[in-house]
């Protein structure tokens, strides 16, 4: 909430600081922290842009097909943002040690982790979506957290969460991890001889379509938390694009391709999963009201 004056005066600061770091101190440890930095913040950053865009545009609900077209257009400008982010990461590990792999960018585990935190944390901070309507601030949200009642209900889904996580996080790094299923790799060989370069997986079956989701659930005006998990799913694509720059093996013009490729297969998912939900949800709503008048 600080004012552009403010705003520019720190990118000025910020910019000079990591510039004068390094140029002086150059080393590997500084490119390591301030690619690290920047893997982190742009995904947020994007995703924090397209969501207030939501809120500044939702007061008429739009039909489904506007939904999509919106959602495009908007899914174009978070990428843009992100490769933005990208670009310095590619810039920052531009080094003859990155390009011979001598040392490798260590933050790729941290770079899919750190952004989903803090979206999750930006986002109950900005529409209290644990307060209950009430006005407070993230120790509210935490003390109120870590006050609730363990259910089974609870045991289970952090069972779940905890898998979830262990695959997300398995799946990423530079060295082997959980194992790849034969029918993916499969879809990625086909990727590779349909595309120029083969897209990221987080991208266009994760992230994207999640992207056109947490749009029709804010225009639609879904619960707040619906909306949330949409938005961490939606964080998950464009951190997993940042984090393609990391890769200095392969040809920035490579990775830039790639994220293009991402956002035309991801936007074709995203469309379809809009039309199956527009189409379903009146069915739901119906059901969920028949269950409600029955209890």
């Amino acid at each position: 909430n600080f004012s552009k004056k403010i705003q520019y005066m720190l990118l000025l600061i910020g910019g000079i600081v990591a510039s004068v770091t390094l140029l002086k101190f150059g080393g590997i440890l500084t490119r390591q922290l301030l690619a690290l930095i920047a893997a982190t913040v742009f995904p947020v950053l994007s995703m924090t842009v397209i969501v207030e865009l939501w809120e500044s545009c939702k007061k008429n609900t739009p039909n489904t097909l506007k939904i999509i077209i919106s959602a495009t257009w908007q899914l174009a400008l978070a990428v843009i943002l992100s490769l933005i982010g990208a670009s310095f990461v590619a810039a920052v590990l531009g080094d003859s040690r990155f390009f011979l792999e001598i040392d490798i960018y260590k933050g790729v585990k941290l770079t899919f982790i750190l952004p989903v935190l803090l979206i999750s944390l930006w986002y109950m901070q900005r529409f209290n979506v644990l307060s209950k309507g009430q006005i407070g601030n993230i120790a509210v949200h935490l003390k109120n957290f870590f006050s609730t009642r363990i259910t089974v209900k609870h045991v289970a889904f952090l069972g779940v969460l905890a898998f979830v996580a262990y695959i997300f996080v398995g799946r990423s790094g530079h060295t082997a991890g959980v194992p790849v299923p034969v029918l993916e790799i499969k879809m990625r060989l086909f990727l590779e001889q349909m595309m120029y370069a083969r897209p990221r997986e987080k991208e266009f079956m994760i992230g994207h379509p999640a992207f056109y989701l947490a749009a029709f659930a804010a225009y639609k005006q879904a619960p707040r938390l619906w909306q949330m998990l949409l938005v961490v799913g939606a964080t998950i694509g464009q951190g997993s694009l940042v984090q393609t720059f990391a890769h200095m093996r392969t040809p920035v013009i490579m990775s830039y391709i790639r994220a293009v490729d991402g956002y035309a297969l991801g936007a074709v998912l995203g469309i379809i999963a809009v039309i199956a939900v527009s189409i379903l949800l009146p069915y739901v709503q119906k059901w969920q009201r028949r269950f409600l008048e029955h209890e």
